[in-house]
């Protein structure tokens, strides 16, 4: 199966995602709507640690495996051998059926940000939010963060893993919602001035 080939933007101003969470499922949405933008999002990608590991893929151990085979492991369901293919293009002999080392799969995600972001469409923030809120109808989101600074967003997807005791305020506008990306939001329905909770998996 051909490998995806590169988006072409719309010609205008870009409507901003901020992705809250950079673990795996924040890393997927942001990957899925770069991929995508031809809708023309410019992301903002926030995790107050490290972007694209998360919990699960920051260990370095290579004793360290995968629970779920390489086949199965694509971030995109129309080209399931994404993962595969990538692994075996840096040398890897990798199959279907095998359970590669979390820290490759690591490696794997944050390679999906580096593939499919054009310039000025993606930026990695390194913060902790506090709360997400609304100012009225057709207002943008303001996403605030702990050093008190802020910043604006038309849509938010907010993919903070398993801990539940530091989920941002604003529950008024955070939905859940379940879709085509593994263990979150399916962005191909975000529209502008939304949010979405994630979970990470």
């Amino acid at each position: 199966m051909p490998a995806a080939s590169t988006p072409t933007l719309r010609r205008r101003p870009s409507e901003v995602v901020a992705v809250i969470g950079a673990g795996a499922s924040g890393t997927l949405v942001a990957a899925h709507l770069l991929r995508a933008s031809q809708r023309g999002w410019r992301v903002i990608l926030v995790d107050r640690e490290s972007h694209a590991r998360g919990a699960a893929y920051s260990t370095r151990d290579p004793r360290h495996r995968l629970n779920v085979a390489a086949g199965r492991m694509s971030a995109f369901d129309d080209d399931p051998d994404d993962f595969v293919r990538w692994c075996r293009a840096r040398g890897r002999a990798t199959g279907e059926h095998d359970y590669e080392p979390r820290q490759i799969y690591g490696d794997y995600l944050r390679g999906l940000l580096e593939r499919f972001a054009s310039p000025g469409e993606l930026e990695l923030v390194r913060n902790r939010v506090v709360s997400v809120t609304r100012g009225g109808e057709r207002q943008p989101l303001t996403v605030a963060f702990r050093d008190g600074r802020s910043l604006r967003a038309d849509a938010a997807v907010v993919a903070i893993g398993n801990d539940r005791g530091h989920r941002p305020d604003g529950d008024r506008y955070l939905t859940q919602r379940r879709g085509g990306v593994p263990g979150c939001d399916d962005p191909r329905h975000l529209t502008p001035r939304s949010a979405a909770v994630c979970s990470e998996r």
